[in-house]
């Protein structure tokens, strides 16, 4: 019996050996670091940073996975760590000091991580400042303020005929503001459930769409009559 206790002693390692237990290894990660910058070249703090992770999808189409990556510290510095490799755009922007990112030049960069490379550095300077539109809307037959609504925007460029770029503000009483592309030609509407879409329109003839123009920078304000909608009959529904 002792014997053949010392033989499945010496047996049991070996066999554990032979059959190596499976581990689930972590997917490799990368790290990216930089420092953001305004205009003249100084750097931002408590700025927001954003990263987006590109994967191709299912359909060959390329589908983007964002989220916050935290905000700059006093030297404009940032890091983010646990990364995914890959194609990666890094934004910043700062809404309350007029830098916002909008799909253009400045306060974003891509870069790709590999596992050959899986750090990488980079510097968002942000370009000009964006327009700041302040808009206070009331219902037109009672004066009533609105306090929750939503402002869309559309940029217009003559010379990019196949290419058009938008966005979506929604303001509240915790909101006074809606921060703009400067230095664009926009179409700019207004919205809330229950009353009719507000256009832009020309200031001598508010009948007229206009275009809004806002300068980098410039604070413009802007108020607005919605009009309710009229209740749907039975007979429509």
């Amino acid at each position: 019996m002792r014997s053949l206790f010392l033989a499945l002693t010496f047996l049991l390692p070996s066999t554990l050996a032979a059959f190596p237990q499976a581990t689930n290894s972590p997917a490799p990660e990368g790290v990216i670091s930089g420092t953001v910058l305004d205009e003249q070249g100084q750097p931002v703090r408590e700025a927001a940073v954003g990263i987006t992770v590109w994967q191709a999808g299912t359909n060959g189409s390329t589908q983007g996975n964002s989220r916050n990556a935290g905000t700059t510290d006093d030297a404009g510095r940032f890091r983010v760590d646990h990364v995914p490799l890959g194609r990666i755009s890094v934004t910043a922007s700062k809404d309350e000091e007029g830098y916002a990112h909008f799909g253009g030049p400045g306060g974003a960069e891509t870069i790709t991580l590999t596992p050959d490379q899986p750090v990488a550095e980079v510097v968002l300077r942000f370009g000009p400042k964006a327009g700041l539109l302040f808009p206070t809307v009331k219902d037109k037959f009672t004066g009533e303020p609105i306090t929750d609504f939503q402002v869309h925007w559309v940029v217009f460029d003559a010379n990019e005929t196949n290419r058009s770029s938008s966005g979506t503000a929604g303001v509240s009483r915790w909101t006074k503001s809606v921060v703009l592309p400067p230095e664009k030609d926009l179409i700019v509407t207004i919205s809330k459930r229950g009353y009719k879409k507000w256009l832009y329109g020309d200031p001598a003839d508010p009948s007229r769409p206009a275009f809004l123009r806002l300068q980098s920078g410039e604070k413009r304000e802007l108020t607005v009559d919605l009009e309710p909608q009229a209740p749907e009959s039975p007979a429509a529904r």
